[in-house]
């Protein structure tokens, strides 16, 4: 088989629709990186309000539980928060590698 009839067979087996997923993954991303109006995004926030936390646990040591505690709740939190963007970006990445892929080589 000639290499540029696979591409064509692949190009037309192409799953057009995992680009709207693609679509859905980016909006989920805004949730967590869209401001409110100007506003900066409320992850920022939260990485600020972290830092904070974390200069008043290293500076002041652990005899205050609740600044720890709600350092490691909102470092859990935000953990998982970039997980689900790096999900995101992962299958974006691959959908869209997956079709830059059957590019003509010319």
């Amino acid at each position: 088989m000639h290499e540029t009839d696979d591409r064509e067979e692949r190009l037309a087996a192409f799953d057009t629709s995992a680009l709207l997923r693609a679509v859905d993954d980016l909006d989920l991303m805004r949730e967590h990186l869209d401001g409110d109006g100007h506003k900066p995004p409320e992850m920022r926030g939260d990485l600020l309000r972290l830092h904070g936390f974390a200069m008043r646990v290293v500076n002041e040591g652990w005899a205050d539980t609740a600044t720890a505690e709600g350092m490691f709740d909102l470092a859990a939190d935000l953990e998982n928060r970039i997980d689900d963007l790096s999900d995101a970006l992962d299958r974006m990445r691959e959908t869209i590698g997956e079709l830059a892929a059957l590019a003509p080589n010319d």
